[in-house]
């Protein structure tokens, strides 16, 4: 959607998404490290991180491991993993399968009746109001946030990587606390660090329909959220080039 925009706009940039579903800030710094070093001729100058929501979990989060970590705990498993990871066949396989039989990913149309039950949007100025930080397990997650960024910025100045950060919001806003105050950290260290950020929480109202879960954007939602961000992110690309 945000490509769409820019084409629109005659702006000779593309977007290229090199995420996958579930990570934290914990699996960014992973795919440094272990995956987009083996990708040849990759050598992106920006990078939009859309933060705030998988940020809320702790390193011993097992659950979360699994996501950031991408390493199976079976043998079998990891014995796939690494034919799969050094297979020119697989290689082949898997490009030609993407490029003539692509997954149907516009398909979310899931009931969200019980979902929007009852259904309140918290917006910025409201979750400011109502939230405190007195919380010891979220203390530290924000602890564990900072730490994770200060590898981040290390690896963005070693790479000349520009960083752009987006805050998240839920299908309800910011009525999740931590998530309020893991945003309101995110948004403090790019501050410190001259990072260009997009407050997504601050400008986002969400409305019924536009997730088909507590964190997942329907199509509708993903527009929603795109209208908002695009004018801030050109701003941003024609102040870096």
């Amino acid at each position: 959607m945000l490509n769409k925009k820019l084409l629109q706009d005659n702006i000779d940039l593309k977007i290229f998404n090199a995420a996958t579903n579930g990570k934290s800030l914990r699996g960014v710094i992973y795919d440094f490290k272990y995956w987009f070093s083996r990708i040849e001729k990759l050598k992106p100058t920006i990078i939009i991180l859309y933060l705030g929501i998988n940020e809320r979990t702790l390193a011993f989060d097992e659950d979360q491991k699994n996501y950031d970590i991408r390493v199976k705990n079976k043998k079998k498993d990891q014995i796939k993993d690494y034919v799969k990871n050094n297979s020119f066949v697989y290689e082949k396989y898997i490009k030609i399968k993407n490029k003539y039989f692509p997954k149907n990913t516009s398909g979310y149309f899931l009931s969200t009746k019980k979902l929007y039950s009852n259904f309140r949007y918290y917006n910025y100025s409201e979750a400011k109001k109502k939230h405190e930080l007195d919380n010891n397990i979220e203390f530290k997650i924000l602890s564990q946030l900072r730490e994770r960024f200060e590898i981040l910025s290390q690896i963005f100045k070693e790479q000349n990587i520009v960083p752009i950060i987006i805050t998240q919001v839920e299908f309800n806003g910011l009525q999740d606390k931590t998530l309020f105050s893991v945003n309101e950290l995110i948004k403090k260290i790019a501050e410190e660090n001259n990072f260009y950020i997009i407050k997504l929480d601050e400008l986002a109202l969400m409305q019924k329909g536009d997730f088909y879960d507590k964190v997942h954007t329907t199509p509708q939602g993903s527009e929603r959220i795109s209208e908002v961000i695009y004018p801030y992110l050109k701003e941003i690309l024609n102040n870096i080039n």
